[in-house]
């Protein structure tokens, strides 16, 4: 079975207030709830030069079946209305097949 890996980025132009930076942080380690979920990894970048691309999450998913479950998850809709609310917002998504002998970084 092909597990499906999730690359997520996220820029707020307006910036998010401590609190809404918690609850967006909150909300993508919550993504674990979804059923096939095998790990969920969220950041902020510490540097300069990703063109405002404050915050990251990587989710990994057991299986293709597992990736398709994921958008009409509860927890996905709440993360997703929590971004879509804010008034400006971008958000990068890249998924891919973990091919075997790619599980790793640097593999």
């Amino acid at each position: 079975m092909t597990q499906v890996q999730k690359v997520v980025l996220m820029r707020f132009p307006r910036g998010l207030s401590s609190d809404e930076e918690g609850r967006l942080l909150e909300l993508c380690r919550s993504l674990n709830e979804i059923p096939g979920v095998a790990t969920v990894v969220v950041g902020q970048d510490r540097a300069e030069g990703t063109q405002g691309f404050a915050y990251c999450f990587l989710v990994r998913f057991d299986s293709e079946q597992a990736y398709l479950g994921y958008a009409p998850h509860p927890a996905h809709v709440r993360l997703r209305d929590f971004v879509v609310a804010q008034e400006e917002h971008d958000v990068i998504g890249f998924n891919f097949p973990v091919l075997p002998g790619n599980e790793r970084l640097g593999a």
